[in-house]
């Protein structure tokens, strides 16, 4: 196997290692961008990066969550890139699904969607990132997939507090999983009555 030493590996690091003024030098010849940046970072990404990307290139984004518009309607962030860059054929995706970092790196299980317009794309995408760990479903519904994402961290914080008022009512450190069970029973319920709303 190959084994660096400390200096090697900063090297290596560095090597790969561009920042935004070496924009231009990190996509050339690159086969897709993945993009990570915070709801913070919606606008600066669309201002500052997605008009440098080649339209061949995909883009997969983890940015996860939905915008609040002034009518009172909700719009995905991949919506609000394409909106903004109108004039752009951008050929956007989105990861969506349960995954924290440090899991993933850990190898644990993991079970993602992909979602985006052209299947053909999501499923070149899928044989570049899918391992025998992390699992990639693949759907058009780009509206379904990123709201459930979003939905999905209140409805966690709901099944979450079953656990605390367990505890506090039996004092003890025992799971109790017939009420986790009710509130994701109760959530799964909720969510696809909210989805329906929004058409997916």
């Amino acid at each position: 196997s190959l084994t660096m030493d400390n200096a090697e590996k900063d090297r290596l690091r560095d090597s790969l290692s561009y920042q935004i003024e070496e924009l231009e030098t990190a996509l050339d010849g690159a086969d897709l961008v993945i993009g990570g940046v915070s709801s913070f970072g919606v606008d600066w990404f669309a201002d500052c990066v997605l008009p440098h990307i080649p339209e061949a290139t995909p883009i997969l984004t983890v940015t996860k969550g939905l915008m609040g518009q002034p009518d009172g309607t909700l719009m995905t962030y991949p919506a609000y890139w394409e909106e903004k860059c109108a004039n752009s054929r951008m050929n956007l995706n989105a990861i969506g699904g349960p995954c924290t970092s440090y899991e993933l790196v850990a190898h644990d299980q993991t079970e993602v969607a992909f979602c985006g317009h052209d299947l053909t794309t999501l499923n070149r995408l899928k044989g570049y990132l899918q391992t025998d760990y992390y699992h990639i479903s693949l759907s058009d519904d780009v509206v379904g997939v990123e709201s459930a994402v979003a939905l999905k961290n209140g409805y966690a914080l709901g099944i979450a507090l079953t656990i605390g008022l367990n505890h506090r009512h039996f004092g003890d450190e025992t799971l109790h999983y017939n009420s986790q069970a009710a509130v994701f029973g109760q959530s799964v319920k909720e969510m696809a009555r909210l989805l329906k709303l929004q058409g997916s």
